[in-house]
């Protein structure tokens, strides 16, 4: 979900300055930040303020064109310092809460929504930043509360009625998160957080749009490690990786390794020691982005796992905590099969439902699977079973997330 859309909201000319040297260089970065001229519009703003320090518009707009070129740490510093000229600005502290969000910093950006809304409390912006930050931190009553406010002032905005959705979901008013997500789709087809909701509210559906996927992670890319192995004790690479240990003990630099779903690049961390050489696969750019700077991948490839295909096959396929992105797990197997040589391995996880049947999507809008009902299709394919391990995979809302380590080899 989008946190926000400032660009044009928070960007404002200061009155009063009539054509003073520091006004003509603020309108002339204004001017050419709207025309996305991103490094001129700071130059240009950083000789606004050479030439007055005490234009807070000045530096809010700085903060705002460096948080634009990724540079978010740089930013939220020069929007602090618009923020000591103008403590209530809420256009100022809407743009810290949206670069806080960017940062991973969910709580501190859900506090600055609420600043923005004391200095403008009718602000539709403000109310479905703070919902989209409320669900981020498993507060559904707040989340709904501001979505539903959000989506009164601005009935015309899809986002916050998909917002609103999502909030309504989890506190289980299921007519209301349907309506809302019928909304949401009805503004803009390419809804696709919705359309995976509704379709949630009214069945299992075999797995979440593509786009879906890839937005939610690019999203988090950013701060995806962090919140994974600090906030969510996150150590399902590690995991498998010591699977594979002990039940394979593959020689150092000795196979070659598809890691499916490599997001940042933390399985292919653990898995290092043993791959001669390791290519990544992952629906969402910015996760590829931050895998890339690891350096640890020969290739990485934007592409769905359930249809990549690979011209040479690998001696070990991985998916940590991927494969509880799909329902429906025979397509994906089907793909792993093409990709694993004769006599090659294949290890994951996946969340483990309690139940008769196959899988069943969870409150938190990914797949938990019947173990049996895995093993069965992995028989199907001829892989032969090495290791089941009970694993606790991460922790969610301060719960432990149960789950089953597997290691198959083909044929």
């Amino acid at each position: 979900m989008k946190s926000n859309r400032d660009s044009g909201r928070t960007a404002s000319i200061p009155g009063g300055l009539g054509i003073s040297p520091a006004a003509k260089q603020l309108n002339q970065g204004l001017a050419l930040h709207q025309l996305g001229q991103l490094e001129d519009a700071e130059h240009a703003y950083r000789k606004a303020i050479a030439a007055d320090n005490r234009l807070a518009d000045a530096h809010h707009l700085l903060g705002a064109v460096l948080h634009q070129q990724g540079r978010s740490g740089d930013g939220l510093r020069a929007i602090d310092q618009a923020i000591r000229r103008a403590p209530q600005s809420a256009a100022y502290h809407l743009s810290r809460g949206a670069v806080l969000a960017t940062l991973g910093h969910t709580a501190a950006a859900a506090a600055s929504f609420r600043r923005s809304l004391v200095a403008r409390p009718g602000d539709s912006l403000a109310f479905r930043n703070l919902a989209t930050a409320a669900i981020s931190l498993d507060q559904p009553d707040m989340a709904l509360a501001a979505s539903r406010r959000a989506s009164l002032l601005d009935a015309r905005d899809p986002v916050a009625w998909t917002a609103r959705a999502h909030a309504a979901r989890k506190r289980d008013q299921r007519q209301e998160s349907a309506e809302a997500c019928r909304r949401a789709i009805a503004l803009d087809a390419g809804q696709d957080e919705a359309r995976f909701l509704l379709a949630s509210l009214e069945g299992d559906p075999d797995r979440p749009p593509a786009g879906y996927v890839r937005g939610l992670f690019d999203k988090f890319a950013p701060h995806f490690d962090r919140d994974l192995v600090e906030r969510l004790d996150y150590r399902t690479p590690e995991a498998l990786s010591a699977l594979i240990a002990r039940h394979l003990a593959p020689a150092p630099k000795s196979l070659t390794i598809l890691d499916l779903g490599c997001g940042t690049g933390l399985a292919g961390v653990a898995l290092a020691p043993i791959a001669r050489a390791m290519t990544g696969l992952d629906l969402s750019p910015g996760m590829l982005t931050q895998a890339k700077r690891r350096g640890l991948y020969a290739e990485l490839t934007e592409a769905d796992l359930v249809t990549a295909r690979f011209p040479q096959p690998f001696d070990l396929v991985v998916a940590a905590d991927v494969l509880n992105y799909l329902g429906n797990l025979a397509p994906a197997f089907a793909s792993i099969d093409a990709a694993l040589s004769p006599g090659g391995a294949l290890a994951f996880s996946i969340e483990t439902l309690s139940e008769a049947g196959t899988y069943r999507l969870t409150s938190d809008l990914r797949y938990a699977h019947v173990p049996e009902h895995v093993r069965a299709l992995a028989t199907a394919r001829g892989w032969t079973e090495l290791a089941a391990e009970p694993a606790v995979l991460r922790r969610q809302s301060d719960t432990p997330v149960e789950g089953l380590l597997f290691l198959f080899r083909k044929g």
